[in-house]
């Protein structure tokens, strides 16, 4: 699971990631790079898997 799927575990169906059923993948990318910058996560990419990130970045 990547860290835009992740970060979207619980708002995936709300706007403005969702419209009338379909994903918004560009909103979804653009707040998930968002909070890598707001939390100060270490990755090398929004794309990258959850299950990658050091202890210390997943508990951000």
């Amino acid at each position: 699971m990547t860290l835009i799927d992740n970060m979207h575990l619980q708002t995936y169906h709300l706007a403005p990631f969702a419209n009338h059923g379909y994903l918004n993948q560009k909103a979804m990318i653009d707040d998930s790079e968002k909070l890598v910058e707001q939390f100060d996560i270490r990755t090398t990419s929004v794309w990258q898997h959850a299950g990658e990130l050091s202890g210390g970045n997943q508990q951000n």
